[in-house]
C-alpha cells in the first residue's frame, strides 16, 4: 500500500448535490452518518449492485473550496487498497463480495466526471481523475486514505 501527497492542477467541477455542510467533518466521522449521495451502476453483465453510495462534502470559503468523497465500497466489497497515484489522478481497488464477483459495469456521470467507478474481474475500482474536468483552475489533492476499508480523497480548489 502506498500513500502519496499530490499537488495538481485540477479543473472546476463540483458535485451538484445541493446544500452541504459548511464545516467539513473528519473522514472517520463521515461513516457515523448515512451516505448522502448515490450513483447508479450501468451493468454490462453479471450480478451487480444497483448503486454505490458515497459520503460527499463541500466546504466553501473566500477564494475557493474543499471537497471530500468517501466511497461506501464496504457494502459491496472487501478492504480497499491504493493502486496508483500520479499528479492527475488517484486510484483505489477492492475485491467484490462473492455475490457481486461476476459484475462487469461502471459508473460515469457527466455531472461528476471526476469520480469514476467500474467493476471488472471481481474488483471494484475507484478513480478520481483531474483530467476529466473542464476549466483547470489551481487545485490540489490534499488527502487520500483508506478509512474503515473505504477509499477516501479530498481536494481543494482556488478561485
Amino acid at each position: 500500500m502506498k500513500s502519496l501527497s499530490l499537488c495538481v492542477l485540477l479543473s472546476a467541477g463540483v458535485l451538484s448535490l445541493g446544500a452541504l455542510p459548511s464545516q467539513a467533518m473528519a473522514p472517520a466521522e463521515l461513516v457515523e452518518t448515512p451516505p448522502n449521495h448515490s450513483v447508479a451502476i450501468h451493468r454490462s453483465e453479471g450480478n451487480c449492485p444497483a448503486q454505490v453510495d458515497l459520503w460527499v462534502q463541500s466546504r466553501y470559503y473566500e477564494g475557493g473550496g474543499e471537497f471530500s468523497a468517501l466511497v461506501d465500497t464496504a457494502a459491496i466489497a472487501g478492504r480497499a487498497v491504493f493502486l496508483e497515484a500520479k499528479q492527475d489522478f488517484v486510484e483505489f481497488a477492492a475485491p467484490l463480495k462473492p455475490q457481486y464477483a461476476s459484475c462487469y459495469g461502471y459508473v460515469v456521470s457527466s455531472d461528476e466526471p471526476q469520480y469514476n467507478l467500474w467493476f471488472y474481474k471481481g474488483y471494484v475500482y475507484f478513480r478520481f481523475d483531474l483530467q476529466s474536468l473542464p476549466g483547470r483552475p489551481l487545485s490540489e489533492i490534499t488527502s487520500q486514505a483508506i478509512i474503515e476499508d473505504r477509499p477516501f480523497m479530498r481536494w481543494a480548489i482556488a478561485d
